[in-house]
């Protein structure tokens, strides 16, 4: 049978891992619960009471999935009292931004970032429509899970307000960014500066997710945490989720990608010219390929033009 998923985008994940909430990992066994970056058999629902946690756009995408693939019930949770409204990129579509972002100083990187990490991304209006019609589908805000555990074969979740019992979980949690979890990056993990340790935030502005993420340069590399120890990480390119504290959402959406990825290939270009430019410099010393000949002509003078006469 067909698997299913959340629509996603491997530039969310490769800068980290999927974020499971421990109380859940040192709870429920993982055939119980599937984060939005898994597939799953659209059987998993059917006739089933299904929990999914977390109120964005991947959660509302498991929620319309199972209800239309015969989920008996579907309960949304959210910590939130309210559901997020405004989506950051859509105010940041304009060429200024996507162009100009890198540019800037840190500080005032810090505050766009912190500001598009606030402005949680809403739903599609779609999906939550498709969701909200269902009979099954029920949505409950300001109400964090305090206690998961196991009741027999259902899972049992215990919010301020009430007990609920599902056969199966889905989580909307979205992506830890943490390069020391990237198997690629394990031995030299040390070596790579990070926001924390190339800016210290104003009173107030502290963010230690945002602090996490890689300190880049301008054509996505990345940096060292002590200058000239790692120089070969600057042939490492991080074009993914990661990237954008310090380049823009110019590589994690249809928008930014336009602008995004001319300046990795031409930061990439550029690199290998600088690095090579003593062997270009010899290369164009030798180089003498002909490209117009005129000895296979005969040029004649008219007559008693240019005579000695």
């Amino acid at each position: 049978m067909n698997k299913i998923a959340t629509p996603r985008t491997a530039a969310l994940e490769r800068s980290g891992r999927p974020h499971v909430p421990e109380l859940i990992a040192a709870t429920l066994a993982p055939d119980r619960y599937t984060h939005s970056a898994a597939e799953i058999d659209p059987a998993v629902f059917s006739g089933r009471d299904i929990g999914v946690l977390g109120a964005g756009a991947s959660a509302f995408d498991w929620a319309t999935s199972a209800l239309e693939n015969g989920a008996r019930s579907v309960v949304v949770f959210a910590r939130r009292r309210e559901l997020p409204k405004t989506e950051a990129l859509a105010w940041a579509n304009f060429p200024g931004f996507l162009t100009g972002f890198s540019e800037l100083d840190d500080a005032r990187r810090w505050r766009f970032m912190r500001r598009f990490f606030e402005l949680q991304p809403p739903p599609t209006q779609d999906m939550f429509e498709r969701a909200a019609r269902h009979p099954g589908f029920r949505l409950a805000m300001g109400a964090p899970w305090r206690r998961v555990a196991m009741a027999g074969t259902r899972i049992r979740i215990e919010t301020a307000e009430a007990n609920w019992s599902f056969d199966h979980i889905l989580l909307g949690t979205g992506f830890e960014t943490d390069l020391a979890r990237r198997p690629e990056l394990a031995g030299f993990i040390e070596q790579i500066a990070l926001w924390s340790d190339r800016f210290t935030p104003p009173p107030g502005e502290e963010d230690a997710q945002l602090a996490r993420y890689p300190y880049l340069g301008h054509a996505f590399e990345l940096t060292e945490r002590t200058p000239g120890a790692a120089p070969y990480l600057g042939r490492i390119h991080i074009f993914n989720n990661g990237a954008v504290p310090s380049l823009g959402p110019v590589c994690n959406g249809v928008t930014g990608l336009k602008y995004g990825a001319p300046k990795i290939v031409a930061g990439i270009a550029r690199g290998f010219f600088l690095e090579d430019a003593d062997e270009h410099i010899e290369g164009l010393m030798r180089y003498d390929v002909t490209h117009f000949r005129a000895d296979e002509f005969v040029m004649e003078a008219p007559n008693g033009v240019g005579s000695a006469n």
